[in-house]
């Protein structure tokens, strides 16, 4: 009997940790930002980063992760698919510099803050 416990104790444990790192890949994504560009008031350089937002959404806070380079910016995330089946990067050119303005995921996009404000003029 006291094994037929433990047995159920471990088997529930394996169970939240599986379900807990199936939740944890929900909100990352890895991206490749090809030209350094300007995150809020933040510079990217180029490189691959990790990409994880935090909130309910539709308003989260998206952080790009590098290394110990960390930036966070507010953003809209929406369950919009694109047409590339892949991540894309957004951006524009503004004042001379490129501005990161979206993060196109297979099944989602993350709409950067500026971006909105830009829209809503």
């Amino acid at each position: 009997m006291r094994r037929v416990q433990i047995t159920c104790t471990l088997m529930a444990s394996l169970l939240l940790v599986a379900m807990s790192v199936l939740a944890a890949d929900k909100n990352t994504a890895n991206v490749t930002i090809s030209d350094a560009v300007t995150v809020g008031s933040s510079q990217l350089a180029p490189g691959d980063y990790k990409l994880s937002w935090e909130g309910a959404g539709p308003e989260v806070q998206v952080t790009f992760t590098r290394g110990k380079t960390s930036v966070t910016a507010p953003a809209t995330i929406t369950d919009q698919t694109n047409s590339y089946g892949r991540t894309a990067v957004i951006v524009k050119q503004e004042n001379g510099s490129k501005v990161l303005t979206s993060i196109q995921l297979p099944k989602r996009q993350l709409i950067l803050e500026g971006e909105q404000t830009q829209a809503g003029r």
